[in-house]
């Protein structure tokens, strides 16, 4: 299944992201996980989500923040979701199949956009997709 067809599964996939959700995390979601000081005191929240453009569906990182974000700071958010996705969060929630009519799916976020206020930054892959 490629992301275009993936489309359909948007709303059962934002449950399953929102199940992910630990409450030690608060509302600041994965920015609480920031190694640098600096900018884990400007990155309110990092919020995983999916989201469709360009008829296809993606992941995404909602990040909301004290101010304007440089461009370092947004290379370094960045580098860290990549982080997260690989080793982090993104594993663990490809590991956990989202029951669906048709079976199971199991939902990975190669390279993802992330949406930052106003700024997005689109990488090259949309979400991958196994259906079992």
């Amino acid at each position: 299944m490629d992301a275009s067809e993936l489309c359909a599964y948007q709303d059962v996939i934002l449950e399953a992201i929102k199940r992910e959700h630990l409450d030690t995390e608060g509302d600041r979601r994965l920015a609480v996980y920031l190694d640098n000081a600096m900018l884990k005191r400007k990155a309110h929240s990092m919020k995983p989500a999916v989201a469709e453009w360009n008829g296809r569906l993606w992941g995404v990182l909602e990040v909301q923040s004290y101010g304007r974000l440089s461009q370092s700071d947004l290379d370094e958010i960045i580098e860290e979701w990549s982080g997260q996705e690989s080793d982090g969060w993104g594993e663990g929630f490809e590991q956990r199949e989202i029951a669906v009519d048709s079976g199971e799916l199991s939902v990975s976020f190669p390279e993802a956009i992330m949406i930052c206020g106003a700024c997005m930054r689109a990488l090259p892959k949309p979400a991958a997709l196994t259906e079992r």
